[in-house]
């Protein structure tokens, strides 16, 4: 008889490393069949829950881990993995990165929580960028249920490909902002950039910059125009005097680029 998942929730957001949302979700409930007739082993059930980064944000855009939490609970008072087999996968669905990379799990004998940190890409090889999409997957092995009073439940057959949830990872974006004044007018340039695979620093091209203007005094701050960086991730603009206060280029970022905190110029 099978273990067959019986609830299945969608995407988790969890624990984060630079952005995201906290909270944990039911990930999946096993039912594990018996070979004998009692009522405590037709009711033996292993539920398992999940926390996983719902958005990771690299700063060196190559190689990082994704913490993910298990928590186990079981009707059983011990679990026993026969093949010492369970393992956590985490497979790309969208971007630039590895196909699939896996970790092994400690087979937990009983309710818990265990910490897991999936490696990003395989030991070995150059690190590529590894923004995009990813999927979290539980493989589990033979699993058997015990018992005090020595009753037992178990499935002698491998049971994988439980879909944990999902994460997004994006890479931290740099505004390089220059200033020159004019007589009425101040001229604008800089870059948008973000460190790129083997320690390089890319361009981020074709990304909306916010321009705002922040005047002393007690005036607040607005949004005064909206400008695309170029293919080569610069920008290079020329707006009228606004008398003293701070100019400020924001990216909001995007599917694959994390935002930037604000670059400022001040104008006297």
């Amino acid at each position: 008889m099978r273990i067959t998942p019986t609830r299945l929730l969608g995407v988790l957001a969890g624990l984060v490393l630079v952005a995201g949302t906290a909270g944990a979700t039911p990930a999946a409930t096993w039912q594990i069949g018996t070979h004998q007739p009692t009522a405590k082993s037709l009711d033996t059930t292993v539920t398992v829950s999940a926390r996983i980064p719902s958005t990771v944000t690299l700063s060196n855009a190559t190689s990082t881990s994704v913490p993910v939490d298990l928590t186990w609970s079981t009707t059983a008072d011990r679990l026993e993995f026969t093949h010492s087999m369970v393992e956590l996968r985490i497979d790309q669905t969208d971007g630039n990165g590895p196909g699939a990379t896996s970790a092994q799990v400690s087979a937990p004998t009983g309710a818990g929580t265990t910490r897991i940190n999936v490696p990003m890409m395989p030991n070995r090889g150059p690190a590529p960028t590894l923004t995009g999409k990813y999927e979290v997957f539980l493989e589990v092995a033979r699993v058997r249920a015990r018992f005090d009073d020595g009753s037992a439940a178990y499935d002698d057959f491998t049971f994988g490909n439980v879909k944990l949830g999902s994460f997004s990872v994006k890479t931290k974006t740099q505004v390089k902002l220059s200033s020159a004044s004019r007589t009425k007018s101040i001229w604008f340039y800089g870059t948008l950039e973000a460190p790129g695979a083997y320690g390089s620093i890319q361009a981020v091209p074709g990304e909306v910059l916010r321009i705002y203007f922040d005047p002393a005094g007690t005036r607040t701050k607005s949004l005064q125009r909206s400008i695309y960086v170029s293919a080569n991730g610069t920008f290079d603009v020329i707006l009228p005097k606004k008398g003293k206060g701070t100019w400020s280029f924001a990216f909001a970022g995007s599917t694959n680029w994390a935002a930037s905190s604000a670059s400022k110029a001040v104008a006297s």
